[in-house]
């Protein structure tokens, strides 16, 4: 969790370290989302962006309430 929320940070002082890292899970969530018939309500890349946002708030939150990581 540690290394995640130090990545997620860096990602968010570098606009193209967090453009490739959204474009990265938007490429995995689309064909998941194809091969299991899906169709996405929003664009890949909000979804993904979604994602990432509530994974970074997990990852703070975890380290903020002592929990092991």
């Amino acid at each position: 969790m540690r290394l995640l929320a130090c990545y997620l940070t860096i990602c968010a002082e570098s606009p193209a370290a967090h453009a490739s890292t959204v474009d990265r899970l938007a490429s995995v969530l689309a064909p998941a989302a194809e091969r299991n018939g899906e169709a996405l309500a929003v664009p890949v890349r909000q979804l993904a962006e979604l994602v990432l946002a509530i994974e970074t708030g997990i990852a703070l939150a975890t380290l903020f309430a002592g929990s092991p990581a």
